[in-house]
């Protein structure tokens, strides 16, 4: 068993930041407008650098390398990320372990908001998932960031600018390194102990519950959670941390994660090509864990209860069977038509329990639900699902400002309709087969209790990627997090 970020060595591999150090080191990035008249004096007239979008020039001098980068003619937010990563993935090519980074100004991107776009996607590009790769010269060298802000008299904001897009970026890292766990070590118990760890490093946050085993569960009324994991041999847990931002309200906001530590399909066992990425189906909670660090080290002034349902959805003689017709703890009665549309039964129980016991205003979950929602937009946007206009409207802005794009998609009874039952209330699928990711949300919708505010982001895509695109690489992307963290500070008192 080996811990990742959230414990003592938390902040150990990732990128080190100052602004306007004393002294300046020997390897610079600059970046330019397209069709700006100054290059640096080490640069050739001759040179072909144009300061087009991401274009990189570099010229070596008897005491080091200094870096070209291009922003193209009228850069926005979009253009400083793909620039920021281009110059850490090409200081990390060159293996060079340091440099200044000199910081443009550009009339669309404020500079607290260019410094903190710039130190978030400079851990991203930074970040590999090369725990178990030996030779250290495949591993990425940069260590340490210098930011040249041009003004002195900028230095304190810029600070607290480079300061919060620091600890974003660490927390979406951290949801990146859960989500990359593969499912022999990262089973339900490690991640219960992962989520303990981090309340315990952390005054503002609280456990408030943790249900472990089947039995317990069960007797709690948490049956279709119980169900997923009975199957495995370490069992199913629900657990619940709260951030108390607010003490002085009442009000809260629930998070919700799928946690399906590793997803064979169950008795519907999953064919070869769609098992080996399945310890990425915890994705959901790898979100919601990032967030709760990230608010821990923000402290925003409101309260989150942040929801944790962990199982393993194994193949066995006590694993959960189709046809099996089984009560959830809200009440209604579900049908298994089939064993490997088990991550809304954890959702569902997860949901209730949260809404019977903390009464939160507004509740969100996350959960890699169903391959229909990649069939839909592939991994560039994760789907959400709202019946709620003006939740809709808050988080979709907060996913462009974030570059964690959200697509809206349909919800409405046609699609509850199918769901319905002859011997149950409900099914878990829909025997229409068609619109999955829409049926799979009108399911979670049903276990909503009147009066809550409620989303529901499928990340089945954009939360794990099939090959690198940009900053965010292969494998566990951290989805969510750095909308979220946006969000909820958006909702601070």
């Amino acid at each position: 068993m080996f811990r990742v970020l959230s414990s003592g060595a938390l902040r150990e591999g990732q990128l080190k930041y100052l602004v306007n150090p004393k002294e300046s080191l020997l390897h610079k990035v600059h970046f330019l407008k397209q069709g700006a008249p100054i290059l640096p004096s080490c640069f050739p007239l001759e040179s072909e650098f144009s300061g087009k979008p991401s274009q990189v020039f570099v010229q070596s001098h008897e005491s080091g390398k200094t870096m070209l980068v291009g922003l193209g003619k009228d850069p926005k937010a979009a253009d400083i990320r793909k620039a920021t990563h281009t110059a850490i993935s090409t200081l990390n090519r060159l293996k060079i372990p340091q440099a200044d980074l000199h910081i443009p100004q550009t009339e669309n991107v404020p500079l607290a908001q260019l410094l903190s776009i710039m130190s978030q996607i400079g851990h991203l590009s930074n970040y590999k998932f090369d725990v178990h790769v030996s030779d250290t010269e495949k591993k990425n060298q940069l260590q340490e960031i210098n930011f040249v802000v041009p003004d002195d008299a900028q230095l304190q904001d810029a600070q607290e600018a480079v300061n919060k897009g620091d600890l974003v970026g660490t927390a979406v890292a951290y949801a990146r390194e859960l989500g990359n766990i593969r499912g022999d070590h990262g089973n339900p118990q490690f991640y219960e102990d992962e989520i303990l760890t981090c309340v315990k490093q952390n005054d503002n946050l609280r456990l408030v519950k943790l249900i472990s085993g089947v039995g317990p569960l069960q007797a709690e009324g948490l049956n279709l959670l119980a169900a997923v994991g009975q199957g495995a041999s370490i069992p199913p847990r629900l657990v619940i941390v709260k951030y108390e931002g607010n003490p002085e309200s009442d009000e809260s906001v629930a998070l919700v994660g799928k946690g399906v530590t590793y997803d064979t399909g169950g008795l519907h066992v999953k064919p070869f090509g769609s098992m080996e990425d399945m310890h990425m189906d915890m994705c959901g909670t790898a979100t919601v864990m990032g967030t709760m660090w990230g608010l821990s080290q923000l402290k925003p002034k409101i309260n989150v209860y942040c929801v944790y349902v962990l199982a393993e959805n194994a193949i066995g003689c006590d694993a959960y069977k189709p046809g099996s017709i089984i009560k959830s703890l809200k009440g209604l009665t579900v049908e298994i038509l089939n064993t490997d549309a088990e991550g809304r039964l954890c959702l569902v129980d997860g949901m209730t329990y949260v809404q019977q016991n903390y009464k939160p205003k507004t509740m969100v979950d996350f959960a890699t639900l169903t391959g229909a929602m990649v069939m839909a937009v592939g991994e560039y946007y994760g789907g959400l699902f709202t019946p709620h206009d003006e939740l809709a409207r808050q988080l979709l802005a907060a996913g462009e400002e974030e570059d964690d794009r959200a697509w809206r998609m349909p919800i409405g009874e046609e699609y509850t309709e199918e769901l319905k039952g002859t011997h149950s209330d409900l099914c878990n699928i829909s025997m229409a087969r068609k619109a999955g990711a829409s049926s799979a949300a009108c399911f979670l919708q049903k276990f909503v209790e009147d009066g809550v505010q409620w989303a529901h982001f499928d990340i089945a895509g954009s939360g794990m990627y099939s090959k690198d695109r940009g900053y965010k690489c292969k494998g566990a992307t951290g989805y969510g997090v750095s909308l979220m963290l946006n969000w909820l500070q958006s909702q601070s008192a």
